[in-house]
């Protein structure tokens, strides 16, 4: 199998200057549900990707919590990653973006936060997502989220998560052939988060 790196990407840093206190923060209102968030069951492969306002104070954000509703009882992603950049745009430019993110105007590339897990959905619950190594938001321009999929199969009983509705914040593709590339969908749904810092 193989994994996708491009310019707009680097490993996660080792250190971050700034503190954490456990807090909780949700980014956004609760709208309604999405399927293609984070991973699309649909697909053996699949990516999402949301932005994010998170305000103009450095953050050392340790995990994000989601929640899930609709799976059926067991149902797993495997080889799952996370990684976040940040951006000065505001929202996807196109209808059709970049399943690399080549048309975003990167002021941090993408960092990978968590490698190669195994997402269980547990419904109706804020599940807790721990990063491998913290991200060093540092209180400038918007956030991207991205969910990678590299489960390699689709399976039925897959269900959604939370989204807001914030205009052109959200995208996702997907592809039984092998990771998606080329363009993917651009959508108002973006996966509603809380950040742990």
């Amino acid at each position: 199998m193989s994994f996708i790196v491009n310019p707009y990407q680097v490993q996660a840093a080792s250190s971050c200057p700034y503190p954490t206190d456990g807090a909780i923060t949700q980014i956004g209102t609760y709208s309604t549900t999405a399927a293609w968030n984070p991973a699309y069951g649909l697909f053996g492969y699949s990516v999402s990707g949301s932005i994010y306002s998170l305000g103009t104070i450095g953050l050392q954000i340790t995990g994000i919590q989601i929640q899930a509703s609709g799976y059926t009882g067991g149902y797993t992603f495997l080889n799952q990653e996370v990684w976040i950049g940040q951006i000065s745009n505001s929202t996807f430019p196109t209808s059709t973006p970049q399943v690399n993110f080549s048309d975003l105007t990167f002021t941090v590339p993408l960092t990978k936060v968590k490698s190669s897990f195994t997402y269980t959905p547990v419904n109706n619950t804020w599940q807790t997502i721990t990063f491998d190594t913290p991200y060093c938001y540092n209180g400038t321009g918007f956030t991207l989220l991205v969910w990678r999929s590299y489960d390699g199969s689709w399976a039925s009983g897959y269900g959604n998560v939370d989204v807001a509705n914030v205009v052109s914040k959200n995208m996702y593709a997907g592809s039984d052939a092998g990771y998606p590339t080329g363009t993917g969908t651009r959508t108002n749904y973006p996966m509603l988060i809380k950040i742990i810092t």
